[in-house]
C-alpha cells in the first residue's frame, strides 16, 4: 500500500479544502497580460528595426550596384565595377539594373525581345528599350555595355517586389519602374533615392519618416572624374636623327673650315706678301697660289650682317639687317656640329593625347567607346630621352562636363598634324621624292597623313613606306598597345606613361 508522507498529505487537504479567491486569479491574470503586452510591444520593436535595417542594407546595395565601391582593393586594384563602369552613365531607373530589355510604359511585360510582349509594348505607345549588350575587353580596347543583372533578386525583373525596401513598398503602377523606391536622375547629374518608409508616404517621423533623410544618394563627383587641370605623362620620345644650325656662326673661316658654306661672300684668296700687299685678283686657286712667289693664301672676311656693326644673327635681324652666315650644304653629325660652333637641332614632333570612353551615341542612344582628344598639341623633341608633359583643354567630354565616367579607360599619345590624329606616336616617318602628298593621302582610308612641315608622310609601318610609296624611313614606328586605366572619382587624375 502506497502511503503520503504527512506534510504531503497536509497541503494536498489544504488546496482542496481552500482553493484560489478570485482576487488571486485576477492578479495573475493582470500579471500574465502585462508580460505578453510587454513581450509583443518588444516583438514589434524588433520586427520593425529589423525592416529598417533590411532597408538600409538594399539602398546601399542600389548605390554600389550604380557607381561599385572603389574603395574596395582586390588583387591591389581598387573594385571598378557597377553599371556607370560598364555604360558609362547612370540608369534611367532600377529597371535597368535587374534587366537589359524592358518596356518603358509597362515594366510588366516580359524582357524578352521579337515576341508578343514587345509586340503589346509597342502597339501600347510604348518604347522597347534595349541596353547595349557587353562587349568584353581586350589588351587594346576596353570593354562595354549592360553586364548585369547588377543587383541579386529571387524574383524575375518584371515584378512589382522585384527589389523593395524594407518595408515591402512595391511599384505603384506597371509604369513605375522603381519597384516603390522614390528614384530620379537630377539636372545636376546626381541621383537621388529614398524609402518612404513604413507609412508608405513622403515626410514622418520615426519609422514612418524617409530614409535617409537627405534624398541625394549620388552626387556628380561619385560617378565623374574632373580632368579639367590636365592629365600628366611620361613619354619616351623617339630617337629621330636631328640637323646641325650652323646659321648664326659669325666666323666666315671657321664655317668653311668646318666644310661648310660662307654665304656671305669672302673667303680664301690669293694676297700679296710685297707692299702693297693687296689680293692678286688673277690667282683663284690655292695650287697656283702657294706656287707663286711673294704670295700667301689666306681668309679675306666679309661680314655676315649687311650691317657691320652688328657681329651677331640677333643683333643683325633686331636692326633689320639682312644676316647671310653659314650654311651646312651636307649632313653633319651632332658631335661635329657642336665642336665647330654649330647648334644642334632635334627633329621636334607635335603630339596630342587621346582618351578612349564609353558614352551614349545621342542618335540611337546605345552605349559606345567614344574617342576624345586634348584641344592643343605639345611639341616634343626626339632626342630618345623621358619627357614630361601636361595636356589640358580636351574636347567632347561627357555631356560637356569635363569630366570622365568611372571605369576602366583607353589613353594614347598620338600624332598632332592640323588636328589630333588617330596615329599613335611615334609612327613611321616616310620621306624621299617619290613620296608627295597625293599618294600619301590616296586612297580610302588614306595610307597615310601629309605633313607640310617636313615634307614627309606619317604612316603606320614601314611597309607602306617602302612598298607602297617608295619612300625611305626616316623613322620607324614603335607599336605601343593603348595604357588602360582607371578612372576613380575623387581620386587623382591617372599618370600615363608612353
Amino acid at each position: 500500500m502506497n502511503k503520503q508522507k504527512p506534510e504531503i498529505r497536509l497541503l494536498y487537504r489544504y488546496c482542496n479544502e481552500q482553493g484560489m479567491t478570485l482576487i488571486e486569479l485576477t492578479v495573475v491574470l493582470l500579471i500574465l497580460t502585462t508580460l505578453a503586452t510587454v513581450a509583443l510591444r518588444s516583438t514589434t520593436n524588433l520586427v520593425e528595426q529589423a525592416r529598417w535595417e533590411q532597408t538600409k542594407k538594399r539602398y546601399e546595395e542600389i548605390k554600389k550596384a550604380i557607381i561599385g565601391d572603389p574603395d574596395v582593393v582586390i588583387n591591389n586594384h581598387p573594385d571598378i565595377s557597377g553599371f556607370v563602369a560598364d555604360m558609362g552613365r547612370l540608369p534611367a531607373n532600377l529597371h535597368e539594373l535587374l534587366g537589359q530589355e524592358y518596356c518603358d510604359n509597362d515594366y510588366t511585360i516580359v524582357s524578352v525581345p521579337g515576341t508578343a510582349d514587345q509586340t503589346a509594348c509597342t502597339t501600347g505607345a510604348g518604347n522597347w528599350i534595349v541596353q547595349t549588350s557587353y562587349t568584353a575587353p581586350t589588351a587594346s580596347q576596353i570593354g562595354y555595355g549592360w553586364h548585369g543583372p547588377y543587383l541579386m533578386i529571387s524574383e524575375s525583373s518584371n515584378d512589382e517586389d522585384a527589389f523593395t525596401d524594407g518595408w515591402g513598398n512595391i511599384a505603384s503602377s506597371a509604369n513605375d519602374p522603381n519597384y516603390g523606391w522614390n528614384y530620379a536622375i537630377t539636372a545636376a547629374a546626381d541621383v537621388t533615392l529614398q524609402s518612404y518608409g513604413k507609412d508608405r508616404v513622403a515626410g514622418g517621423v520615426n519609422y514612418d519618416a524617409d530614409y535617409p533623410a537627405s534624398a541625394t544618394a549620388i552626387v556628380k563627383d561619385d560617378w565623374l572624374l574632373d580632368i579639367s587641370s590636365g592629365i600628366d605623362a611620361e613619354i619616351h620620345a623617339a630617337n629621330i636623327p636631328g640637323s646641325c644650325d650652323v646659321s648664326a656662326i659669325a666666323d666666315g673661316k671657321a664655317c668653311v673650315d668646318a666644310g661648310w658654306n660662307w654665304l656671305a661672300g669672302g673667303g680664301y684668296k690669293c694676297f700679296k706678301t710685297v707692299a702693297p700687299f693687296d689680293q692678286d685678283t688673277a690667282i683663284t686657286d690655292y695650287a697656283t697660289c702657294s706656287g707663286t712667289p711673294n704670295r700667301i693664301w689666306r681668309w679675306s672676311p666679309n661680314p655676315a650682317c649687311s650691317d657691320p656693326s652688328k657681329t651677331t644673327k640677333a643683333s643683325c635681324t633686331a636692326a633689320a639687317g639682312t644676316w647671310s652666315g653659314c650654311n651646312a650644304a651636307v649632313f653633319s653629325p651632332k658631335a661635329f656640329c657642336m665642336d665647330h660652333g654649330g647648334s644642334w637641332n632635334y627633329d621636334s614632333q607635335q603630339i596630342c593625347m587621346r582618351i578612349n570612353y564609353r558614352s551614349i551615341n545621342a542618335s540611337t542612344g546605345a552605349t559606345e567607346i567614344t574617342n576624345i582628344a586634348s584641344s592643343g598639341s605639345l611639341s616634343i623633341n626626339s632626342d630618345g630621352n623621358l619627357k614630361s608633359l601636361h595636356f589640358t583643354g580636351f574636347n567632347n567630354t561627357l555631356g560637356g562636363l569635363n569630366q570622365l565616367p568611372a571605369g576602366s579607360t583607353a589613353f594614347t599619345i598620338n600624332h598632332f598634324i592640323g588636328s589630333c590624329q588617330s596615329l599613335p606616336y611615334p609612327a613611321t616617318i616616310c620621306t624621299g621624292a617619290a613620296v608627295t602628298a597625293a599618294n600619301c593621302t590616296a586612297g580610302t582610308p588614306p595610307v597615310g597623313i601629309w605633313n607640310a612641315v617636313n615634307s614627309s608622310c606619317y604612316v603606320a609601318n614601314d611597309a607602306l613606306c617602302t612598298a607602297t610609296l617608295g619612300g625611305t624611313v626616316k623613322h620607324s614606328a614603335v607599336s605601343i598597345a593603348p595604357v588602360i586605366k582607371p578612372v576613380i572619382p575623387r581620386k587623382p587624375v591617372p599618370r600615363i606613361v608612353w
